[in-house]
């Protein structure tokens, strides 16, 4: 008995590590200060998915690349999906996540042979963002990045 909570013990610090580690990797937590990192390790969740396949919930929960490769695509409305980008380790997956309502549904798949992700419901989103308004700053600043560079890309086309 003594063994199986020591055990339990060893996996909870290891799951708080992997989340620490997963969190540090998120490009808008860069250079956030640590209460605001703490709540994402608290309100998060690590999932592993494998080669080929589909991500679920880009529309319910905030999602982010702790470790992997994936393909995001958008559906053209006529039921065809169009590539996006490729996202990698600290990438947010669903920017469109914080709409109320969307015009275009998000595909995503993974590409490396594994990939972790973190994920944290909109609910605790929305506390951490109370508790944290600083973190809007960040999350504008990406926002309009990922704009300025799918503005540049189809003034190229």
């Amino acid at each position: 008995l003594h063994s199986e909570k020591s055990m339990q013990a060893v996996y909870k610090e290891e799951e708080k590590a992997r989340l620490q580690h997963a969190v540090s990797t998120v490009q808008i937590l860069q250079g956030a200060s640590s209460g605001t990192t703490q709540h994402f390790v608290q309100a998060g969740t690590l999932q592993t998915y494998f080669e080929g396949d589909r991500i679920e919930g880009t529309d319910r929960d905030f999602l982010f690349v702790a470790e992997g490769k994936l393909a995001r695509s958008i559906e053209d409305g006529e039921g065809w999906y169009c590539t996006l980008d490729i996202v990698k380790d600290g990438a947010w997956i669903n920017e469109t996540v914080m709409l109320e309502e969307r015009k275009a549904t998000l595909s995503v798949e993974v590409l490396s042979e594994r990939a972790e992700i973190l994920v944290v419901s909109k609910e605790a989103m929305e506390n951490i963002l109370t508790q944290h308004p600083s973190l809007y700053k960040k999350i504008i600043t990406y926002a309009v990045s990922q704009l300025e560079k799918y503005q540049r890309l189809w003034a190229q086309s």
